[in-house]
């Protein structure tokens, strides 16, 4: 019984099991061939209008710029400076908003608050008005 223990016939230990098909050289140089072959095909001819869409789609989608500023908008944030009392306040508004990563004024959904509440980050309400309505909701 020749090296019947250890791995058959002319290899030892580790080294069966080690056939072309279970990560070899071979598989090696099939992947190599394959990447060869798919670098020499010839590129797919695109349309204008295919290639503007994709350069839009890497580069982002140009949307014309309307800025929205009303006397409402501006009422909500104050200047975040020490120098005045609503300064202060707007500064811890600023410091909590930071705090609770809630920075941008859009409008976020009652889930995502409830998400952050419960996963111990906090999150900061405009007034306390909406403080009152997710405390009877949650």
């Amino acid at each position: 019984m020749r090296g019947g223990a250890r791995g058959g016939r002319g290899k030892r230990g580790a080294a069966r099991g080690r056939a072309r098909g279970r990560g070899g050289s071979a598989s090696a140089r099939d992947k190599q061939q394959r990447e060869k072959e798919e670098d020499d095909a010839e590129p797919v001819p695109l349309k204008p209008e295919e290639l503007e869409y994709l350069d839009d789609r890497v580069g982002g989608f140009q949307a014309p710029y309307k800025p929205v500023t009303s006397a409402e908008d501006l009422a909500r944030w104050g200047p975040p400076v020490i120098s005045s009392p609503r300064g202060v306040v707007e500064s811890l508004v600023y410091k909590m908003a930071v705090a609770t990563d809630n920075v941008n004024p859009e409008f976020k959904s009652a889930a995502t608050h409830h998400d952050k509440m419960m996963s111990g980050a906090g999150t900061l309400f405009e007034n306390a008005t909406e403080s009152k309505r997710s405390k009877t909701v949650f």
